[in-house]
Parts: C-alpha cells; sequence; structure tokens
C-alpha cells in the first residue's frame, strides 16, 4: 500500500484534532490487518473515488464519539440524536478532505463519498481476502480514535 495515502490522512487527523478541536494527541503505532477489523461502536465511513478507490473508516467508543461531539459544537453532548450524528460525519469529512486536498496538490485527482454513520456492538470490519487494512490509533484526551484506511486500486494515468 502506498504510505503516502497513510501519511495524508493521518497527518490530517492529527492537524484536525490540535488545530481545529485544541485534543492533543499522540500517534500509536501502525497495525496492518489481514482483511479484517472489529469496531469500537461508532464508525465514520467515507469512500474515496477518482484514480485510487478505497475508504477511510474512523472508528471510537460511544463515549469518545460524545466527547468529540461536545468538543466539536462547544457544547454537552449525550445521546445520539441529529447532532451527534451530523457532527461525526462532519469530522470525517474534514479530516478525510484536508487529506485529499493535500494529495490532490501532487495531482492525484481524488473525491470523496458521503460519510456514513454506523452504530452497533461487536461489529467488524470484513473486506475480502487480501485486502490490507491499515491501522493508525490516535490516543487523546477525549478517548482514542482510530484511523483505519483501505486502498482497494490505483489507477497512474
Amino acid at each position: 500500500m502506498n504510505l503516502e495515502y497513510i501519511n495524508a490522512f493521518t497527518t490530517s487527523m492529527w492537524d484536525i484534532l490540535k488545530n481545529y478541536l485544541n485534543i492533543d494527541s499522540r500517534k500509536g503505532a501502525v497495525e496492518v490487518k489481514a482483511n479484517t477489523a472489529p469496531f469500537k461502536g461508532v464508525a465514520v465511513l467515507v469512500g474515496i473515488t477518482g484514480t485510487t478507490t478505497g475508504k477511510v473508516i474512523f472508528d471510537m467508543d460511544r463515549d469518545t464519539g460524545f466527547r468529540l461531539t461536545t468538543k466539536f459544537n462547544d457544547e454537552f453532548h449525550s445521546e445520539v440524536n441529529d447532532i451527534f450524528i451530523a457532527t461525526l460525519k462532519e469530522f470525517g469529512n474534514v479530516v478525510c478532505g484536508k487529506a485529499i486536498t493535500n494529495m490532490e496538490k501532487a495531482g492525484d485527482g481524488l473525491d470523496l463519498t458521503t460519510p456514513t454513520l454506523i452504530l452497533g456492538e461487536h461489529m467488524v470490519l470484513a473486506e475480502e481476502r487480501g485486502t490490507e487494512i491499515i491501522m493508525v490509533s490516535f490516543h487523546t484526551g477525549i478517548g482514542q480514535i482510530d484511523i483505519n484506511v483501505i486502498v482497494n486500486s490505483v489507477t497512474h494515468n
């Protein structure tokens, strides 16, 4: 997998947490998952289209989702409602948008799908055999947020 994609998304994640949300974080180890990854309970999925296809999934537990929503909106949130859903989807959109914009400068020609929020316990992301899922954990004061990047194909022009 091209590390340029991983670096773009993780750098964007760190930048949005630090400079937009004022959340200190430290990046954990990079893990390569064979083709499955368990979810913690709240996942934001954003598709990648264009010269590269794939997806980015932001994964966290429900309490971290509430704290992220609270920080993002500067008001307390403790229930799953339209604001919670819209905020977490927007978080995924902002992080991915920044990463794509930075890669766009290199001429990659990428676009994003509308974010999807997935809620549920004991769920697993499953991809076809041979698909690598690259996961990077961010340890923050509001909880752990994992970013999973899956690049399915790259078209060279």
